[in-house]
């Protein structure tokens, strides 16, 4: 079994406007963190608890069955929730 745990990094930022002279200007407001966990064979899937929404600190999970004999095992990855952080300057 193999897992990995990473983590992203999205700015937040609204739609690009335009400004004098063909330029445009964008505006940021802080950005998001989330922890990655990778599994390239899991034996068993999230449980509805482990989710935000029902007390966990899950906020998407995405799994798909391996073709391995007897359909036990899963590829796939979860993701924890947001955290908001001020922008790297």
């Amino acid at each position: 079994m193999s897992v990995a745990e990473t983590s992203t990094y999205r700015l937040r930022a609204g739609a690009p406007m335009p400004i004098s002279g063909g330029e445009f200007v964008i505006h940021s407001f802080m950005a998001v963190t989330n922890d990655v966990i990778s599994d390239s064979c899991a034996t068993d899937l999230p449980d509805s608890s482990e989710f935000q929404g029902q007390g966990g600190n899950l906020a998407r999970a995405s799994y798909s069955r391996l073709p391995v004999a007897g359909g036990t095992s899963f590829k796939g990855k979860k993701v924890k929730k947001d955290v908001y952080v001020e922008e790297a300057g």
